[in-house]
């Protein structure tokens, strides 16, 4: 048998040194998971003291926001302290409601009742649930019934958009609610429109009830012109119950009417254009004296503090101009000018009325009238006998911004001085139209 032959020095050497680095590789390996998992660990340590951190944020504002609801509160209703729920046998159930009919009795008796809370809060015009929190509002205020047939034809998840309007409506009428106190407002007038907000709400639901998808029922058969007839329907009724529900809004909060849109139909245009044309121009001189001020180098912060405050600059602007460095008005120039054509418009028109300019034009069947209450032009005038020639006088009436109002039996756009020039032109190229024509 051959002896093992002996490994050289060398070999054993460089074998060694192998050894060594594979050594520190492992080394090297097992430290940088260990940073790893330490990092895991921190991070994982970091989302959850950020989680509860949250939660206890949480926790603070539902608690402030429940100390605010009591203390507008009548503290001298005094309300029974609540018992915690036992479980028991139907013995002792029998006997605590045994003993519960005698206490009752016995108040009733004595005539010394302790109202509960919810019957405080009626009597002081707030309507309260239990269960519900103290605003009274729940999710089945809203049908969800109802709410899952309106979407049943235009929706693969029905059910989620129902549930998804119940949440909407609970936040939007809490917020409202909690604006209308803040405010110091009527919670009668509140709840009047929370009631009428749901009626209104019921019949919407009930409309698109009757509106189906060709993704959601399919395409075979599928009444494509009717649905379209409904949809635009459906969008109409939308667009006024919001209009509706956001002037009742507006009412209800108190807001100032200057900062809605100003029609030119209104009433009072001129008079809130003339107040917004002189807010706008003292703006913008006040903006330039705080700019003036602000680059006064040689003026301390407290100097210029002092001077902004005595020259009536609110104090969100002097935040701004400590900030940004300047008050920026973005085209108010333009804005100035823009109201001066307004209010120069409007007062030609004021002036064209009391002339007789838009007294009513007749040219053969057809009729242009000025409605100053409804702010419209109208025409009204024979109605075409086939199809084809009812969609090209619809084209050429639509070309010049006309629709047509089954209400009125007429054609009509919102009026202006151009509406009527446009109505008239058509009326008179519809009158030279040869009668045979036109039918």
């Amino acid at each position: 048998m051959a002896r093992p032959r002996k490994r050289k020095a060398k070999d054993i050497c460089a074998a060694r040194r192998e050894l060594d680095r594979e050594a520190a590789r492992i080394k090297k390996q097992r430290e940088l998971l260990e940073r790893r998992e330490a990092k895991a660990r921190e991070k994982a340590g970091a989302k959850a003291a950020k989680l509860r951190e949250r939660h206890a944020k949480e926790a603070a504002k539902l608690a402030e926001r429940h100390q605010r609801e009591l203390s507008r509160l009548d503290t001298d209703v005094k309300c029974p302290p609540a018992k915690p729920r036992e479980r028991s046998s139907k013995k002792s159930a029998k006997k605590a409601t045994a003993k519960k009919a005698t206490e009752k009795g016995d108040a009733g008796a004595a005539g010394s009742r302790v109202p509960t809370l919810t019957e405080a809060l009626a009597e002081r015009g707030i309507t309260h649930r239990p269960g519900k929190g103290l605003s009274g509002l729940a999710l089945d205020d809203l049908d969800f019934q109802l709410a899952t047939r309106a979407y049943a034809g235009t929706s693969h998840r029905p059910e989620a958009r129902a549930r998804e309007d119940q949440r909407a409506y609970v936040r939007a009428m809490e917020e409202l609610r909690q604006q209308v106190l803040d405010r110091g407002g009527n919670l009668e007038d509140f709840e009047a429109f929370r009631r009428e907000w749901l009626r209104r709400s019921a019949e919407l639901l009930n409309r698109r009830a009757g509106l189906m998808s060709s993704a959601i029922v399919g395409p075979a058969r599928f009444p494509a012109a009717s649905q379209r007839k409904k949809s635009d329907l459906y969008d109409r009724k939308a667009q006024e119950f919001r209009e509706w529900a956001a002037k009742r809004r507006r009412a209800l909060l108190g807001e100032d009417r200057s900062q809605a849109a100003i029609r030119s139909t209104d009433d009072d245009a001129l008079d809130r254009l003339r107040e917004k044309l002189a807010e706008t121009q003292r703006w913008r001189q006040l903006a330039k004296q705080a700019n003036v001020i602000l680059r006064r180098k040689k003026w301390s912060d407290e100097q210029r503090l002092a001077a902004w405050r005595q020259l009536g600059v609110p104090e969100p602007e002097i935040a701004r101009l400590r900030r940004s460095g300047a008050i920026i008005l973005p085209n108010i120039s333009s804005q100035i000018r823009r109201l001066e054509q307004r209010i120069a418009q409007l007062e030609e028109l004021a002036e064209d009325k009391a002339r007789g300019r838009f007294e009513p034009y007749e040219r053969g069947p057809w009729r242009v009238t000025w409605d100053d209450e409804d702010g419209r032009v109208r025409v009204q005038g024979p109605k075409p006998k086939t199809r084809e020639a009812t969609r090209a006088q619809s084209a050429k009436f639509k070309a010049r911004g006309f629709r047509w109002s089954p209400r009125s039996s007429a054609y009509q756009r919102q009026a202006t001085e151009n509406a009527w020039h446009a109505a008239r032109s058509i009326v008179d190229e519809l009158a030279t139209v040869a009668p045979s024509a036109a039918a």
